[in-house]
């Protein structure tokens, strides 16, 4: 069931009138947990049961560990749900990599084909387990008796698949308490929605169509088509997970609970560590809390900061999936957030420009020209097709800049820049309640309207429902 779906609309709908009309809370909490449980079941029922396993091991763990004071029980939980979820994701990609280094060999190895059928959301879901028990082991908040309340705060539909990703005592107390209906919830947390709804049918998947053209055969298009391209998809990744986080903040918000964001005009960045304080902010603080800081963070001496660096983003990479370009992908962001250490800790004086704003300005460019290098390797689907597109943009730099301007995907991008500005005021303006009524419920039913008409006839799917 997807966000953009019309099943989803009629859920959340039926879920908001059924929580709102009841006055006790832990009714409200079985309808939550019925609701989450039918939008999970509603992609493949039998895999809801792995769900609830791991929660389930984690709060049995959580416990033990409270009662023995052993941390190897924490841990033994974490590593068991690491373990399912390298076994689900990267079984085929480890046996695929060993049948390729047997033959670099001379051995003979041919790989067993697994067919392993990914359980939709379990890279997200199991980071927020485990920081469950991590924050548990250090005794952040106090043991949860009931381990329905951690199955529904992993489980609660707005946030269960593809984030933002929770920590418990930023959401579970939402859940337990009652809040108090208001109206004023209802109209933010729709608004919300429908700017989520837009940024995904209109930008993300109108320009999806020409981005997969270019990437599925980036040899048969000039350099300026593939430029267009590689923009494309810099806009469409943005439109298509800021406008699902922005639907899973408008959904949470509708039942009075509030969930982070996870963007913050990450393409105004000034540098690649700016970037991450405004990508993915959930991620980006779950990669510095639970992988960066306990390799050492940067406590010790330089080049072990910068080792720490590179770890968190590889292995960063390889969590969004089973391919070398992701690697690659994390491989780039961690060396350059490396260099950019090294250079502001060595360097006193950088000569970018003589004026703060020229300066401003070379340091966003350079910023840029990195995110959408990266980019390249996250969309193509292995290392040729990233390849191919790379030496296609440095082929012929002549024709660079020269777009296919009768392309919808032309008039998408450039659209793009002015608009996603708006939508970040609104965003906020709306989140912090300063948005009139009226103003709330014209915005939202023009949205709906524009969303219907540009929708296409087939509904797309979420970028990030693939990690």
């Amino acid at each position: 069931m997807l966000f953009n779906s019309f099943e989803y609309f009629i859920l959340l709908i039926l879920t908001v009138v059924l929580y709102w009309v009841t006055p006790l809370q832990s009714i409200r909490k079985v309808i939550l947990f019925i609701s989450s449980a039918i939008f999970y079941m509603s992609w493949n029922a039998p895999f809801i049961l792995l769900l609830w396993a791991v929660c389930l091991l984690n709060w049995f763990c959580a416990h033990l560990q409270k009662k023995w004071h052993s941390s190897r029980i924490s841990y033994f939980a974490v590593f068991t749900t690491l373990g399912l979820l390298a076994y689900f994701k990267y079984s085929q990609f480890i046996l695929y990599n060993i049948e390729h280094m047997a033959q670099a060999l001379n051995l003979t190895y041919n790989a067993p084909k697994l067919h392993l059928l990914l359980p939709l959301g379990i890279s997200f879901y199991s980071f927020q387990i485990i920081s469950y028990t991590l924050d548990a082991k250090e005794e952040k908040f106090k043991f949860d008796k009931n381990p329905l309340d951690v199955i529904l705060f992993i489980m609660f539909f707005p946030q269960l698949i593809a984030g933002p990703i929770c920590h418990r005592n930023e959401l579970m107390p939402q859940l337990q308490k009652k809040i108090p209906f208001t109206w004023q919830t209802i109209f933010n947390g729709f608004t919300l929605v429908t700017i989520g709804l837009f940024l995904k049918v209109t930008f993300a998947d109108g320009i999806a169509p020409f981005v997969d053209k270019i990437f599925d055969a980036p040899q048969s298009f000039s350099s300026g088509n593939t430029l267009q391209g590689v923009l494309g998809y810099t806009i469409q990744i943005l439109g298509d997970f800021w406008g699902y986080s922005t639907m899973a903040v408008g959904s949470a918000l509708m039942f009075g609970i509030s969930v982070p964001i996870n963007f913050n005009l990450p393409y105004s960045a000034k540098s690649l560590q700016d970037f991450w304080r405004r990508w993915h902010i959930t991620l980006s603080l779950w990669l510095r809390d639970y992988l960066y800081i306990p390799l050492g963070g940067s406590r010790f001496t330089t080049w072990l900061t910068y080792r720490n660096l590179l770890i968190t983003m590889l292995l960063g990479g390889l969590w969004h999936g089973a391919n070398w370009t992701f690697v690659i992908w994390g491989g780039i962001h961690g060396g350059v957030l490396a260099i950019e250490r090294f250079v502001t800790s060595q360097l006193t004086f950088i000569p970018f420009a003589k004026t703060p704003k020229l300066k401003a300005f070379l340091q966003w460019s350079y910023t840029m020209a990195i995110v959408v290098v990266a980019w390249v390797f996250f969309r193509a689907r292995n290392l040729s097709v990233a390849k191919d597109v790379l030496v296609t943009l440095a082929s012929d730099t002549r024709h660079l800049l020269r777009f296919d301007h009768t392309d919808a995907s032309f008039l998408l991008i450039f659209t793009f820049v002015p608009l996603h500005l708006m939508f970040h005021h609104q965003i906020h303006k709306t989140l912090s309640f300063t948005r009139h009524r009226m103003t709330l419920v014209s915005l939202s039913l023009l949205l709906l309207f524009l969303s219907i008409i540009f929708s296409a006839e087939d509904v797309q799917k979420f970028i990030y429902f693939e990690f």
